[in-house]
């Protein structure tokens, strides 16, 4: 069973698409990721296969939305000091 593909998309770019993890359990939506690579066809499955290979031990790491900033907000306001907090979000 094919688990992902590569599409040629210039003189030495390739579309990789693969399954990325385990469907969403409350919609059973899969999670299909794209990456660019470029490079040989032969280096683009080696990618591949490296990708693959992350998802299989789960260790990849799903794009997120999520903003360097926001994230900083989210997990910095409770461990500082409202007195601190003014300071360390001027950075």
């Amino acid at each position: 069973m094919a688990r992902g593909n590569i599409t040629k998309r210039g003189a030495k770019s390739w579309r990789l698409k693969f399954e990325g993890g385990e469907p969403d359990p409350l919609t059973g939506k899969r999670h299909t990721r794209y990456v660019t690579f470029n490079g040989t066809k032969k280096g683009a499955q080696g990618e591949l296969t490296r990708l693959l290979a992350e998802v299989d031990a789960g260790i990849s790491v799903a794009p997120s939305p999520v903003t360097v900033a926001d994230y900083l907000a989210g997990s910095m306001a409770p461990t500082i000091s409202p007195a601190k907090r003014a300071n360390a979000t001027e950075l």
